[in-house]
């Protein structure tokens, strides 16, 4: 990480304003933020007031442009939908947990299907600590896509009453008589 602030320094510089700036904004906004799709406008204010203090370098000033996202999704959630959009985040990302959790090697003819997916699902979520990925239509739907697959296999075993191999309990019982 510290090789990677060193290599763009003015990249790492230029997040810590923004992180800091959105620090500022949630402090003001912080149980529903400043609504869906508002951070640009809000944020662009709150820059100008944080300049205005006088405290902040040149060099700073001059790295800052108008930014339309906060290069964080935990951020961006908490300016645009505040503690009760990361609430409702957390339930959801708890929700896909207890669905997943110890299913994945219970289906081994899906087990790299699932992993591969998780695999990838992770990246994107490690990327959106420091970058936007949702903010790009298609990463989106890939996730969303991928999302599906997991919680798709995973939920046979609850549609198919233990049945892994596709068969419904009625079909069984109708081959077996």
């Amino acid at each position: 990480l510290l090789f990677l602030i060193n290599l763009k320094i003015n990249s790492a510089s230029g997040r810590i304003t923004i992180y800091t700036v959105c620090l500022n904004i949630i402090r003001d906004f912080p149980i529903i933020g400043v609504g869906p799709g508002r951070f640009s406008a809000v944020y662009n204010n709150y820059q100008g007031v944080y300049f205005q203090n006088g405290t902040i370098s040149m060099d700073k000033q001059l790295l800052a442009t108008d930014t339309f996202e906060a290069f964080n999704i935990i951020l961006q959630i908490l300016v645009e939908y505040g503690i009760v959009g990361v609430t409702i985040l957390m339930f959801f990302i708890i929700a896909v947990k207890k669905v997943l959790v110890g299913k994945v090697f219970e289906y081994k003819n899906y087990m790299w299907v699932i992993i591969g997916n998780l695999g990838s699902l992770l990246t994107i979520l490690i990327s959106a600590l420091f970058s936007n990925p949702f903010h790009c239509s298609p990463i989106f739907l890939i996730f969303l896509f991928q999302l599906a697959i997991v919680l798709s296999i995973t939920n046979k075993n609850t549609t198919n009453n233990g049945n892994n191999n596709g068969i419904s309990e009625r079909q069984n019982h109708m081959n077996n008589n």
